[in-house]
């Protein structure tokens, strides 16, 4: 599944398996087949993605909002900080 994260300075594109993101209702886990849905992320929480090479990311959003589709996420967040 195609998944895009996009900075007011630049527009990252990951091919992954499964992502996980933080809001005030709860954790969502948002895999391909999702059903379509607009989230507005937690500030300051955690963004997982396991990418489909085994490998996963975790990224620190302080503002942010996800629009997903069945086949596609799009990430749009303020600013951001990768954690190990």
């Amino acid at each position: 599944m195609k998944c895009m994260l996009i900075t007011p300075f630049s527009t990252k594109t990951y091919d992954v398996v499964w992502l996980e993101a933080q809001t005030d209702q709860g954790s969502f886990v948002i895999k391909k087949g999702h059903a379509p849905t607009m989230l507005v992320l937690s500030s300051d929480k955690e963004l997982i993605i396991r990418l489909k090479d085994g490998k996963q990311e975790t990224i620190m959003v302080p503002h942010g909002i996800l629009d997903i589709t069945r086949e596609e996420l799009t990430v749009v967040i303020q600013e951001h900080r990768y954690i190990k």
